[in-house]
């Protein structure tokens, strides 16, 4: 005992019994820490209603645009890819997306998707791969239009520049 009786601190903390589980404790709230850092991330990104617009290719009869987004969660995560058919010359928003691609690329070193239009009433999408496919609409009515969206899948672009799809389009126009 010090100073006449009172325990200082250091003899207070020792055998408490807790000794244990107090690295233990600073090691989870550490992790945890960095999981909602991800999730809060992730939903930002899902919750969010816009992302870039990195290609827009207009149907053969001019009536219909195909259009790219590309949105990313941050340097942990991927790009997102989504692909919206909507009338020429209007905005594509993330909610009307009839594909949405996670981590697709077009080669080994290059993010993203392709389009092409083989007729007014169908839009290929091509990518070489990607972690995450999901098919929200796979026809699309616009007025009298109907668009089918068709996916292939291992169609690599040896041409297509390193990064993603943003990134190559802004550098492009310096």
């Amino acid at each position: 005992m010090a100073y006449g009786g009172i325990k200082s601190a250091m003899e207070s903390s020792k055998n408490t019994g807790y000794e244990w589980w107090q690295p233990f404790l600073v090691k989870v709230f550490s992790m945890a820490k960095y999981g909602c850092l991800i999730l809060i991330s992730f939903f930002l990104f899902a919750c969010s209603k816009s992302g870039s617009e990195v290609a827009r290719v207009v149907s053969p009869d001019g009536k219909i645009d195909a259009v790219i987004l590309e949105s990313s969660g941050g340097a942990t995560t991927s790009f997102w890819y989504n692909v919206c058919v909507v009338p020429h010359g209007t905005r594509c928003d993330i909610a009307n997306s009839a594909v949405i691609l996670y981590g697709a690329s077009r080669n080994d070193s290059a993010y993203g998707v392709n389009m092409r239009w083989p007729s007014n009433k169908s839009l290929i999408v091509e990518y070489m791969r990607a972690k995450n496919v999901k098919i929200r609409h796979a026809t699309i009515a616009l007025g009298n239009n109907l668009v089918h969206v068709v996916l292939h899948s291992n169609v690599i672009d040896a041409a297509a520049p390193p990064g993603g799809m943003l990134y190559n389009k802004k550098g492009s126009s310096k």
